[in-house]
């Protein structure tokens, strides 16, 4: 924490950035039965209301998804793994993965075709982007979704028409652009940087638990910090590690309680 308070002591502008599922709010079987609790939420919009800080929740989620789990209206969402940036007065989608909306459509029909009726696969159709989780599949099933989700995806990754990004126990398929949450997050700093702020730049702090999340790590790193969610490893750009979603709320609240104590907006 003292490097988080070097950083909120010493820059302009603090952007405090979070994925969801795993972070904000525990994983759950199914995604629809997510959720955030009230003091986390209340974290979220104290620290946002404060001139000097800006919130972002950037997840796999569609954007509409992240708004009705977290219910806060005057944040920043980065949805599809970064795809689609929102906030107060602006947004951004990048051109090139409007042209993915067919191929997804596509590839949900023929995956849902395949493998809709083994218990526990559960598709999320999000438009610009398409998930199937398969934690709920028992386990001499996984095997063979896992093979049927290949036959289906891998001739299309390899003709680069998608991009693939398997998470925990669900594959993601997005457009096959160079375009992550590390963009996301990149873009989201060039946007405040962009402001009339009190002198001393930006400082990035970024919290994440997933494969997808290492994209926006070293971004943080660049002028902030990074922290990964989960038991420690070595396999992670990210220098600081919390051990589940109850401590990334114990640094939520230090923020907010350091930032009052000097007296800072």
């Amino acid at each position: 924490m003292d490097h988080v308070y070097q950083g909120i002591a010493t820059k302009g502008q603090i952007l405090v950035a979070l994925d969801f599922d795993g972070t904000l709010s525990d994983i759950v079987a199914r995604p629809e039965d997510a959720t955030l609790t009230e003091e986390r939420r209340q974290l979220l919009r104290e620290l946002n209301s404060r001139p000097r800080f800006a919130v972002a929740v950037i997840s796999g989620r569609t954007i509409e998804d992240l708004r009705r789990c977290v219910g806060l209206t005057d944040i920043a969402y980065a949805g599809h793994h970064g795809l689609e940036i929102a906030g107060p007065g602006f947004q951004h989608v990048p051109p090139e993965a409007e042209a993915f909306r067919d191929t997804a459509a596509r590839l949900g029909e023929a995956l849902e075709a395949l493998i809709s009726g083994i218990p526990g696969v559960i598709f999320e159709h999000k438009g610009l982007s398409l998930s199937v989780h398969y934690r709920l599949v028992a386990g001499e099933q996984r095997e063979p979704v896992q093979r049927a989700i290949r036959e289906i995806v891998n001739p299309v990754a390899s003709a680069g028409q998608a991009r693939v990004i398997l998470g925990k126990e669900v594959v993601n398929l997005l457009p096959p652009l160079v375009w992550h949450k590390g963009s996301a997050l990149r873009w989201l700093i060039e946007l405040l940087d962009s402001i009339p702020h009190r002198v001393g730049g930006i400082f990035p702090i970024y919290i994440g638990d997933d494969v997808t999340d290492e994209d926006a790590f070293p971004v943080a790193r660049e002028s902030g910090i990074a922290a990964r969610v989960g038991p420690p490893t070595e396999d992670t750009a990210a220098e600081f590690t919390l051990a589940d979603t109850a401590e990334v709320e114990a640094t939520l609240r230090a923020i907010v309680d350091y930032s009052k104590s000097l007296g800072i907006g």
